[in-house]
C-alpha cells in the first residue's frame, strides 16, 4: 500500500508539473506538486525520496532557481548511484547537463543518454520527462 500511495503522489505531481512546463508563466499548479513532495519525503522509502528530489528540481526550475535544482539533482544523483537505480541516475545526470551546459553539461548529458542506451532506449529526453518533469525541452 505504501508503494501504490508514493506513487500516486508522484504521478499526480508529474503530470501537474508537466503541464505547468507546457504553459507559460507561474502556476498554482506548483503547490500540489510541492504538497506531493513533501508527502513523498515524509516516505521511508529510497524511490519515494529520489521521486521527492526530482519533483523539486523540477519546481526550482520554474521558479528559474538554478541553484537550487542542481542542488536536488546532485542529491538525486547520490541516491540512484547508492540504490543503483540506473535510469533516474540517468535523469539526474541529463538534467543537471541541462542546467550545467558547456562542455561539462554535455559531458553529463552525454554520461546520461549512455546509461539509457544501454537499456536500448532510444528517445533519451522523452524517457526523463517521465520522471524527471517541468524542466525545458532540450
Amino acid at each position: 500500500i505504501q508503494l501504490v500511495r508514493c506513487l500516486a503522489h508522484f504521478m499526480l505531481a508529474r503530470h501537474l508539473l508537466s503541464a505547468a512546463a507546457e504553459a507559460d508563466g507561474a502556476s498554482t499548479r506548483d503547490i500540489p506538486v510541492a504538497r506531493a513532495g513533501r508527502a513523498l519525503e515524509r516516505e521511508t522509502m529510497e524511490i519515494a525520496s529520489l521521486w521527492a528530489l526530482m519533483l523539486r528540481a523540477g519546481v526550482a526550475v520554474r521558479a528559474e532557481d538554478v541553484a537550487a535544482a542542481v542542488d536536488h539533482l546532485q542529491k538525486a544523483l547520490r541516491l540512484a548511484k547508492r540504490n543503483e537505480m540506473s535510469f533516474y541516475l540517468a535523469a539526474a545526470y541529463r538534467r543537471l547537463g541541462q542546467l550545467r551546459g558547456g562542455g561539462e553539461g554535455a559531458q553529463s548529458i552525454a554520461a546520461g543518454d549512455s546509461l539509457l542506451t544501454k537499456e536500448g532506449i532510444r528517445d533519451p529526453e522523452r524517457m526523463i520527462e517521465i520522471v524527471s518533469p517541468g524542466f525545458p525541452a532540450a
